[in-house]
């Protein structure tokens, strides 16, 4: 039997959980069996009704008041069924680091014992249903298991080896990180990273593009959507490291309108120019330069902007990792019930396909919903435009 699957990661908080709920959801609507492992010894609950004060009320029961384990179905849960992080840190009492490090290290040290029970779940599956499940391995996102450590690396060679599994790492990447210049740096370097220490196929995604139509976190963008997306020569980057243009000009424009102006307060150009030119600021760009130029020279990355509850976009990024994974090309999902079952599988993988193809459909929907994202925001040419409206007015009022 060939397995398909995916193996999400992705750092904190980009949204992991979230991702593989959705993505079940989506690919059992189109008559996919898909199923989530957990391999996060962390993930042992669901944040989602841990904030909601009317869950305390005393006229529920406390079986109400229990917090679910997993938003999605799993096949297996490495928390319930080998080792859990909060058991490690209060037996070895390790911090959550290194609890969780001790976890992955033991789950590869058994990772036969692992297999062995996939193994015999699967099969079960296929004589229910005669379909071999679709499998999202749902992995922690510290990165001292991507960048100092072999055991997730080991383990996915282990599992596709013994089971043949045709597998395709998703990278998420938190969108709100292009707000930041020195955040989004970092990420690629760490998305670039895990790219060559997985070996494998890889679809990079900014997931919660959705929370992006914020106009005061839109604002903040030093390019465009499409910049961040296609990663044209990140050392562009440098120049929004512990500034950011915009937002001096906007301060400036605040100034100016209340009478004041940078350019006559010679104490504040003094104090700006002696932090330009100080020796760490000097270095601090200059290592940002030095890790833009390693991302460049790989030149691997490109991001595929993700909102989880918009159809077309969850079935662009489906699109792309068919073709990754090679789903696409052997469709060994099904067993083939006549011709006519495999034409309607295998085109509605091409559809898929082509739609994430061209760069302009793969923008189009998240530009026709959130606009405001891809305003090109020119100093140079905002300055031009406000002086010409300045004068225009002006001269109206004369």
């Amino acid at each position: 039997m060939t397995l398909y699957g995916q193996v999400v990661v992705g750092p904190p908080g980009s949204g992991k959980t979230t991702y593989c709920n959705g993505i079940q959801q989506y690919l059992r609507l189109i008559g996919r069996e898909c199923y989530v492992i957990n391999l996060d010894p962390a993930n042992e609950y669901s944040d989602s009704n841990k904030n909601d004060t009317s869950s305390t009320s005393p006229d529920k029961d406390d079986d109400d008041e229990k917090v679910p384990k997993l938003p999605y179905e799993t096949i297996y849960n490495v928390c319930d069924e080998m080792i859990s992080l909060s058991t490690v840190m209060v037996q070895l009492n390790l911090g959550p680091n290194g609890g969780l490090l001790y976890c992955m290290e033991y789950i590869h040290k058994h990772i036969q014992t692992l297999i062995s029970t996939l193994q015999a779940r699967v099969s079960k599956i296929f004589k229910e249903t005669s379909k071999y499940p679709y499998i999202l391995f749902d992995f922690p996102g510290q990165a001292e298991l991507f960048t100092h450590c072999t055991c997730v690396k080991g383990m996915l060679e282990s599992i596709v080896k013994s089971m043949d599994f045709r597998l395709c790492a998703v990278q998420l990447i938190d969108a709100h990180f292009c707000v930041e210049a020195e955040k989004f740096i970092s990420a690629a370097l760490l998305s670039t990273s895990t790219m060559i220490r997985l070996e494998l196929p890889m679809v990079n995604i900014l997931s919660k593009i959705d929370l992006l139509q914020n106009n005061s976190l839109s604002g903040s963008l030093p390019f465009s959507l499409d910049f961040f997306t296609e990663m044209w020569d990140l050392s562009r980057l440098v120049d929004y490291v512990d500034s950011d243009p915009h937002r001096d000009e906007a301060e400036e424009g605040d100034m100016q309108d209340q009478g004041f102006y940078y350019a006559d307060d010679e104490e504040y150009q003094k104090v700006r120019n002696k932090t330009r030119n100080s020796p760490f600021y000097k270095k601090h760009r200059k290592l940002h330069e030095k890790v833009c130029e390693v991302v460049d020279d790989f030149g691997l990355l490109n991001f595929i902007p993700l909102d989880i509850q918009n159809a077309e976009s969850v079935s662009r990024v489906i699109g792309r990792i068919d073709k990754c994974n090679g789903y696409l090309f052997t469709n060994g999902y099904n067993v083939i019930e006549g011709n006519e079952r495999m034409v309607n599988d295998l085109f509605r993988c091409a559809v898929q396909s082509d739609e994430g193809e061209w760069d302009f459909e793969k923008l189009a929907s998240v530009q026709e919903n959130f606009p405001h994202l891809y305003r090109e925001t020119i100093p140079e040419l905002n300055s031009a435009n406000d002086r010409k409206s300045k004068e225009e007015s002006s001269a109206c009022t004369t």
